[in-house]
């Protein structure tokens, strides 16, 4: 494997959803730098008898002795990831530039997930929700611990089935907002279209019990909000045209880059959906950790609300 290309795990499962995760992800990536592992965790066993004891799974699961659980189901994933590798190979990854690699369930199938991913990859891409989409969870139970558990590396979660024109990066000037320009250097293809940076800048925020009947406080707040957001735009226009600059260089086209500074926006990630949703951008990326040092447990405040927002779209917490 050249050394600059980047190897991405693409967990697998057989659902709708990660067949759109997988098509995705092939054509976002430039497919000369790419290393593809398509990654399925075979169930030997229907999941509800992971329930009962392995001594017991024998006596209570009859069915799959006459090779019905392998015919109709282990067979079924296998084509699936057999015909996922063939697609993204016609779209122009080589065929050596694409791996399969299949393992019977171990300690759960995100677990086993989770321990793959420690070997050396780039991006993880999962979906959002797997098989038991009837549930009407908006966020399946895989992808809640691969989110919980995968920081050492950057994690795509993709829903619905997004395409690959637009992409929108959370920038706030922090070490994980520069993350994600280099991820998006070193692993994107040039061929898109629009590249919007955006930085949230929140208001001051005072309580409503802090402000005097007379509204002498409030017109004090209204010229300290004013100040504030000048001085958030003053610092942070330079920033942004040099991460412009930085994306051109790397070969982006200059007419499809732009940013913009939202003042007084009280939720960061609502914010930045809407700037998305107006120039049709179904790619967020963020850094998993911003600049409060409250948001280095676990996940950014801003990449937590993301996922419960964007459900039809991939949302890349990159780190």
């Amino acid at each position: 494997m050249h050394p600059t290309h980047r190897r991405v795990l693409i967990a697998v499962d057989g659902s709708v959803q990660s067949i759109n995760a997988a098509y995705y992800i092939g054509r976002l990536l430039i497919p000369e730098k790419t290393t593809l592992t398509l990654f399925l965790v075979e169930n030997l066993v229907p999941e509800v008898l992971w329930d009962t004891p392995a001594e017991d799974r024998e006596g209570a699961a009859p069915v799959h002795l006459d090779g019905w659980w392998e015919s109709i189901h282990i067979k079924h994933n296998r084509n699936i990831v057999g015909k996922i590798r063939d697609t993204l190979i016609r779209e122009g990854f080589p065929e050596a530039s694409v791996e399969i690699k299949i393992r019977p369930r171990n300690r759960g199938i995100a677990r086993d997930i989770i321990e793959e991913s420690q070997k050396g990859y780039d991006l993880v891409v999962a979906g959002r929700i797997g098989h038991n989409i009837h549930t009407g969870a908006m966020l399946g139970n895989c992808a809640r611990k691969l989110i919980t558990a995968i920081t050492h590396t950057s994690l795509a979660i993709v829903g619905g089935l997004p395409d690959t024109k637009g992409v929108l990066i959370g920038f706030d000037g922090s070490d994980g907002s520069r993350k994600c320009l280099k991820n998006m250097a070193e692993m994107m293809s040039r061929k898109i279209e629009t590249i919007s940076m955006c930085y949230v800048s929140r208001p001051l925020s005072p309580r409503n019990d802090s402000l005097d009947p007379l509204n002498i406080t409030l017109s004090a707040y209204h010229q300290a909000e004013q100040t504030h957001q000048k001085n958030h735009q003053l610092r942070m226009r330079p920033r942004l045209q040099k991460a412009e600059a930085e994306l051109t260089a790397h070969g982006f086209s200059p007419e499809s880059i732009h940013s913009i500074i939202l003042r007084s926006y009280p939720s960061r990630s609502e914010g930045l959906i809407e700037e998305a949703k107006k120039h049709g951008c179904t790619t967020l990326m963020v850094g998993r950790r911003g600049h409060s040092c409250v948001e280095a447990f676990f996940l950014g405040r801003v990449g937590d609300k993301l996922i419960q927002l964007a459900q039809d779209r991939a949302i890349w917490l990159v780190s």
